[in-house]
This record gives C-alpha cells, structure tokens and sequence, in this order.
C-alpha cells in the first residue's frame, strides 16, 4: 500500500480546530434537556444491577454489562460533586461521560482515516466530517452505550488493519480484545463482527497467509462471547414473542433513510436533508473510483456502510416484530462519511466544495438537534423520542411535596426518569389488570418489567392510602401514546377533587385531594 501522505505546516492546527470544534459541538447545553426514558433507564440498571451473577441474568438485565458497570462508576464520582438529582449540572456531569468517549472518537477515528484510506486530504475531510455530523453528535450527548460502542469499533477496526499489514500478535488480541469487550457492550456487535469476517474474506487474495491465523483468532473472540451471543438470541426470541409493535417494519427504502440519517440526523428539514443525501451519496459512490489501488478500504467502505442496514432490513422486515433502529448503525455512520471523504478527495477542489456545501447544509439540521425538533414520520425518527421536561416537573412535585402524597402516570415512559429525579412513592397507574396483560403482549420480558417497577397496578389499587395524588401526562410527537391516560384523569375528576393544574415542557401534572 502507499504509505500516508507526508506532514504539512497546516495539518495539525486543522486537527486541533476540527478536534475543538466537535468537543464544542458535543458541550454545548450538555445538560439542558431532562434525561429521557433510555438514559434513566441507564441509571436504573447500573444501580440494580451491578453484581457479578446479575449482569447477564435475563430476569434482571436487559442489556450486556460492560456500560452499566462504566455508568456505576460514573455515578459514584458524580455524585461526589454533590449536585441534587434535579440540578442540570448533575445532568451535564453524567452526560459528560459519554461525550468525553465521543470526543476521544474524533482523534481515534481520524487516525483509523489516514491508516485506511492512506489519503491525507480524505482523513482530514473525514475527520471535519465526524466532528458536526449530527448523528455522531447526538449520541456523544447521550447517557447510552453508543459513543463507547463507536469507539470500540474504532479500535477493533484499526487494529485489524494493523494485523493484516504488520500481523504482530498483539495487533491480533487488540483486535479480538475490542471485539469482545464491544460484544459485551451491546449484542448489536454481532453485525460488527459478521461484516468484518466479510471484510477479510472479500481481501483474502490479498492476504491468504492469514487465513488459518484469522481463523483461530475469531474462534478465540467466539469462546470469550460465547454467554453474550447465548443471551442475544434469547433476547431476539423473547422480543419475536411481542404482538403490538413498537415501529414500522423496514421495506427497501429504510435502509435509504438510515444512509440520510447519517448525515442529517432526525431532522424534519426536508429541504436540506434531501441535499445532504444526495451530496453524500455521490461522494461515496465516487469514491470507488480508487478501489483497485486501496481493496481493504473499498471492501471496508462497501460493506460496513450497506451490509448492517440492509440485512436488518430483511430479517426484520420479514419478522413479527422490527427491531429497525438507526442509531444501531452508527459504526455504519463512519464507514459511510469514510467513503464520502475518500470520494471527496478524489475530486480535488470540486470536491472540497462538495464538503464546504456539506458543512452548510449541516448547520440547520445541527439547530434542529440542539432544538429537540423531530422529523414528524416514525420511520424517520426510529427510536428517538421528545426530550420532555421531567426535571423540572421533579423539583415542583418536591417543592409541593407533603406526606402521604403519590404521584401517578398512565404511561411508562415517565417511570425511570420520574424515579431518578423524585425517589418518593410513586406508582404506574391503570385502568384493571387487564392492563398488565396488554403490557406484558406489548414490552415482554414480564420479569424485567415487574422487576424494574413498569407493571400498571390497577385504579383503585393505585391509589389506595394516599392521601393526595399527583398526576402527570406526557404530552408530545412520540408520548401521543399513552394507554388510558383521559380515562383515568376522567375517573379521578369524577371521584376526587382537583385542586391545582400545572404544565411544563410536554409534561403536565394535576394534584388531587383523596380524602
């Protein structure tokens, strides 16, 4: 291969700026919005759900170990600053902890650019890319597993290459080191490892002294997974066991429409996510005009950037219940910019136009983010929901707080937020128990949802022995769902008294007096 290309003056004043750039990009308002449902969620099993025995147990455990242990510890430094629950600084210092691990992906990335696509000019351009893409951006700010999970696949990625050019042995364990510990962060990693072994078998011509050495690495990284892949498919058979789904099945178009989310996040600006499209995909394509001279980064490119997406397309689409989300292809989001900067370099100064046009068309999708403004048709926004002001409804409902007082809601969208910010008695509420049948058909996974605090109890039940009740609605694009919801607030009007009203950010709470 052609070695990188030589240093310039210039280059590393660029780093830094983009480098500052994307941190800034990542901080801004860090803890402005409330955490959400998945983030609380977070929380809710990295206190629960720490001990050895538990962290695979599917009774206690929805998801594999190595976050929720990461957020525990997280959590205890955290806590030593001695911010209230309610504050946004303690918000912003548990965000910060998935965004300082998307900030190290910059650099991270920009060197995985330069390694495989040994183009100066197109790792520079990656990097510029990765640092205001949306996508990348959104989930750095985020207290989930995807900016580790990114970082990870950067790292497996990168020392993949290096073992296949220079085949040193600890190339080959980091290798299989960030594959394990990325299959033990979020059992999507599976495609990760599926579409790397294609990888290596598309360039085998290249490399046939490493296939028996491939081989018997692989099947090292299989045994050290072995209990994570066992608890993926249980996952996968218990979630084909729900009969209401949650999304759209994916067609043909959805893997189209994750490719654009790449670049535009969940915007709904149809006139500048169209052009973001387009631009990138030109880009990638002609990118391919290099193939010959650079086969790993054409069969890399190719096949990180489709094969995930549209092989979750076909078997969901084809399935009882879609598990179709963008954000789980977002190593896929790299692949995709790598292409596009590869095809960008390849066209000289048109092709930095191309990228300047990029950067400006990022700008008001980048609003959108910072706005919490959703694209308004589910397919677009899979899996991302409105970021509603549960936090502030927390600080008044402590505030008000007497004793015997309960707080109420229909939905359990509120129940893991509600429970971080208020640790006071507070119960999901519903019509009967026929309720917890519906949820149950609707969730599954019966033993994590009584576990965790999500059945509905039903009315009567709910809210016998308070003395005061607290009720609270959620309101937005994605909590229009909420089961019962006029019904119930119909039932307490008609049998207790409302004594005051008072709305937040798409959050609304009725206090009633029991007795």
């Amino acid at each position: 291969m052609t070695p990188p290309a030589r240093d310039c003056a210039w280059r590393r004043p660029l780093i830094a700026a983009l480098f500052l750039l994307g941190a800034a990009l990542r901080l801004y308002d860090l803890g402005g919005d409330s955490l959400w449902y998945d983030e609380a969620a977070s929380l809710y099993q990295a206190r629960h759900s720490v001990a050895p025995a538990t962290l695979l147990d599917p009774d206690v455990a929805a998801e594999p170990p190595v976050h929720p242990l990461l957020v525990r510890a997280w959590m205890e430094a955290v806590a030593l600053a001695g911010f209230p629950a309610t504050s946004p600084w303690n918000d912003f210092l548990l965000r910060l902890l998935p965004c300082l691990i998307g900030m190290a992906a910059m650099p991270a990335f920009y060197l995985l650019a330069r390694r495989l696509l040994r183009d100066e000019t197109a790792a520079l351009f990656a990097l510029a890319l990765f640092a205001i893409s949306p996508l990348p951006i959104y989930y750095a700010r985020e207290l989930r597993v995807y900016s580790l999970y990114v970082l990870l696949a950067i790292f497996a990625t990168g020392f993949m290459i290096r073992a296949l050019e220079e085949n040193r042995p600890w190339q080959w364990a980091g290798m299989i080191g960030a594959l394990a510990l990325l299959m033990y962060s979020h059992f999507f990693a599976m495609w990760l490892i599926f579409t790397l072994n294609l990888v290596f078998v598309a360039v085998i011509w290249r490399y046939p002294h490493h296939f028996w050495r491939w081989t018997g690495w692989n099947a090292l990284l299989m045994v050290l997974i072995a209990p994570a892949i066992h608890r993926a498919f249980v996952m996968h058979a218990e979630t084909q066991l729900i009969e209401i789904p949650w999304y759209p099945s994916p067609d043909w178009k959805t893997p189209f429409i994750t490719f654009k989310t790449f670049f535009a996040g969940f915007s709904p600006a149809v006139w500048a996510y169209w052009p973001l499209f387009l631009i990138a995909l030109g880009l990638w394509a002609a990118g391919f005009r290099r193939a010959r001279e650079s086969p790993i980064a054409a069969a890399f490119v190719a096949l990180m950037t489709w094969v995930p997406p549209l092989g979750c397309a076909l078997i969901w689409g084809q399935a009882s219940f879609s598990f179709y989300e963008h954000r789980l292809f977002l190593f896929s989001a790299a692949a995709a910019i790598l292409g596009v900067a590869w095809g960008a370099a390849t066209l000289g100064r048109a092709g930095l136009v191309a990228i300047a046009v990029l950067a400006g068309l990022t700008v008001p999708v980048l609003a959108d983010l910072y706005a919490g403004r959703l694209h308004p048709i589910p397919m677009h926004r899979l899996a991302m929901w409105d970021k509603v002001d549960f936090r502030a409804a927390a600080r008044h409902l402590e505030d008000a707080w007497r004793p015997g007082d309960r707080l109420l809601y229909a939905s359990h969208f509120p129940a893991y937020s509600m429970q971080h910010y208020l640790p006071r008695d507070q119960v999901r509420i519903g019509w009967s128990l026929d309720d917890q049948d519906l949820f149950i058909r609707t969730m599954g996974h019966e033993p994590i949802l009584r576990a965790h605090g999500l059945m509905p109890q039903p009315k009567e039940a709910a809210v016998a022995g308070a003395s005061r009740i607290w009720f609270l609605v959620t309101e937005g694009t994605t909590f229009a769902w909420r089961p019962d919801t006029e019904r119930i607030a119909a039932w307490l009007d008609a049998h207790y008294t409302r004594e005051a009203e008072v709305a937040f950010d798409g959050v609304r709470l009725s206090c009633y007096a029991v007795r």
